[in-house]
Parts: structure tokens; C-alpha cells; sequence
């Protein structure tokens, strides 16, 4: 997000006093505040073994093993997790505005959009990141250069979740009462981003690598992964600052229509 999600240097003691308060807050429930995360991480479990057992009979999918969509499986859980539970205000943002919550963030220094962004903790996200962390080790190993590029594309692959989100959820700046609906996309791009997507026709890939960006968060790491090309890294993280800056601009535009209270114009 240009600037913005580059993170400005003065708002990064900003950003860890929230990040402390917001863990904090997220835990402060004991025990019952990792039940939502103990249910992601089964529900992710239960996916992957979907295809454990379809690998089992078909041992393979377009040239893709098992060991190709462990990978996919592993980036998309760690991505999505480390930006729920890091930047969970991006997935509230259509609530924030829809209530006139953005005011607070408006009379504060600095960005609007990362105060937003950093301004919730979703617990249920370290399920998903202990999904991601386990499939690898079992996938990588004691394989430091596997480990290398898997930390290398996930944060690509974090940066365009987070846009995506702050996307979807800025719809809420030209419609009221559109939390449904953002949710809504943003669980197609999750669906999307999970499946093996290197078996999509043509057209289909145009529009995952353009439109819809989830070719960069699943069928590009895996590439990267599987052929070791570094080289690969550098579409993957133009792509994602590219989608941060409209992620910013899209933002910003609508920021402009905001009056404060309900009343969004």
C-alpha cells in the first residue's frame, strides 16, 4: 500500500504496542481463547486430508503430487493466519465503517488505514499458521532451502492477502450493509487460492493472475517451491506491492466518501 503498508518508520512503536494490547485482549480468555484456533487448525487438517486421500488413488493431478499441494496448502494457511491474527482489522474494516468507528483512526497520527488495519487480533489465525508451520515440516524437513523459499513467498503472500481484504472489505465505503457480500468474496479468493490451480484453462489463469491475484498467493509459491527459481520471486513480490498500492488507492478513494457516524455518502 505505497507507503502506507510499507509501514512508515515512525508507526512501528505504534504498531507493537497495538499488536501487544491486541494479543493480549485476544488471549485474556484463557483456555477458551484457543478453541476457535483448535478448530481452524482440525478443519484444516480434515481439508488436507481430502487430498491424502485422493492422491492415495490418483497419486497425481495435471503433474502435481501430493507433495505440490501440501506446499500450496501450507502457504495459504500460513499467509491467511499471520494476517488474521496480525492485521484482524482488515477483516472487520466494512464493520469499522459501516459504524462510523473510522473516526478514532481519523484524529490519530499518522496512517489511517494501517491504525485500521492493526486494530484487531483474530485468535482462530494461529490455527491456521500452526496448519501451514506443521505441513511444511513435514514437507521441508531438516531442508534448509526449502525453508528459505517457503519464508520467502510468504511474505508475498501475506502482502496480497491483506490487500485483497482491505479490497473486499472497502466495499463498504459505496454500500452500506455490505459485510456479507465482502465476506463473501473474500471466501471465493480463499477457495480459489486453495485448489490446484495449474490445471485451470488459460482464460481462467489470465483472470487468476490479473483480476483475482490468487495465482500469486498458491500456484506461483509452489513453483517457486518445486523448482527452487529465485528469479520467480521477483514477478511474485511485484505483484504483490502492486496489488498493495491498489489496495491503498481503493482505500482512499472511498476514505474520501466517509462522513463519520452511519452516514456514509
Amino acid at each position: 500500500m505505497g507507503c502506507d503498508m510499507a509501514i512508515k518508520f515512525e508507526q512501528i512503536p505504534y504498531i507493537k504496542a497495538v499488536l501487544r494490547a491486541n494479543t493480549a485482549e485476544a488471549m485474556s480468555a484463557g483456555i477458551a481463547s484457543y478453541i476457535p484456533a483448535i478448530f481452524m487448525f482440525l478443519q484444516n487438517i480434515l481439508f488436507l486430508m481430502i487430498w491424502v486421500l485422493f492422491f492415495k488413488y490418483a497419486e497425481s493431478l495435471n503433474g502435481w503430487t501430493l507433495r505440490e499441494m501440501m506446499v500450496l496448502i501450507a502457504v495459504v494457511c500460513t499467509a491467511f493466519g499471520l494476517t488474521s491474527f496480525l492485521c484482524g482489522g482488515g477483516y472487520i474494516l466494512n464493520q469499522i465503517i459501516d459504524r462510523g468507528e473510522l473516526d478514532k483512526y481519523l484524529c490519530r497520527p499518522g496512517s489511517v488505514l494501517i491504525s485500521a488495519v492493526f486494530s484487531n487480533a483474530r485468535v482462530q489465525g494461529t490455527g491456521d499458521m500452526l496448519t501451514g508451520f506443521a505441513i511444511m515440516c513435514y514437507v521441508a524437513q531438516f531442508n534448509v532451502v526449502d525453508w528459505m523459499f517457503y519464508f520467502g513467498c510468504l511474505g508475498a503472500a501475506s502482502l496480497l492477502f491483506i490487500s485483497m481484504i482491505i479490497i473486499v472489505q472497502s466495499i463498504g465505503f459505496w454500500k452500506t450493509n455490505s459485510g456479507a457480500l465482502s465476506e463473501a468474496l473474500f471466501e471465493f479468493i480463499i477457495i480459489l487460492s486453495s485448489m490446484p490451480q495449474h490445471g485451470f484453462p488459460a482464460v481462467a489463469k489470465v483472470i487468476i493472475f490479473t483480476v483475482l491475484p490468487v495465482g500469486f498467493m498458491g500456484l506461483l509459491p509452489v513453483m517457486i517451491f518445486s523448482e527452487r527459481s529465485l528469479g520467480l520471486l521477483i514477478p511474485l513480490y511485484g505483484a504483490a506491492f502492486v496489488f498493495a498500492f491498489i489496495a491503498r488507492s481503493v482505500f482512499y478513494k472511498g476514505l474520501k466518501k466517509y462522513t463519520g457516524g452511519n452516514a456514509i455518502g
